[in-house]
């Protein structure tokens, strides 16, 4: 019996590994999607970096960031940003 907990244990914390692993990549594929996308919003409505962060009160560098998957932003951000390019928001997160 104690070596099946000991298996157990084993297999459980491989598991974790691996549904650890697997976020992580879902979270990034998320992260270069939206950022993706964000950033070809921006330059078919012929914004300059400046002028959109200027729009939704954050800095150029900030927006930069975003856009070049450096960081993630708000819900909040997101839909100010999809708000001031007049899109939808589902279009940031669609392939």
């Amino acid at each position: 019996m104690k070596y099946n907990s000991i298996i157990k244990i084993i297999l459980d914390t491989f598991h974790l590994s691996i549904y650890a692993e697997y976020k992580i990549m879902v979270d990034k594929d998320i992260l270069y999607l939206v950022s993706d996308n964000i950033h070809l919003a921006r330059l078919q409505k012929q914004i300059f970096q400046e002028k959109l962060a200027e729009m939704i009160n954050i800095s150029t560098k900030y927006l930069n960031m975003i856009e070049n998957r450096k960081a993630t932003s708000t819900i909040v951000i997101f839909t100010r940003i999809c708000t001031n390019l007049n899109i939808d928001l589902n279009t940031v997160w669609s392939k």
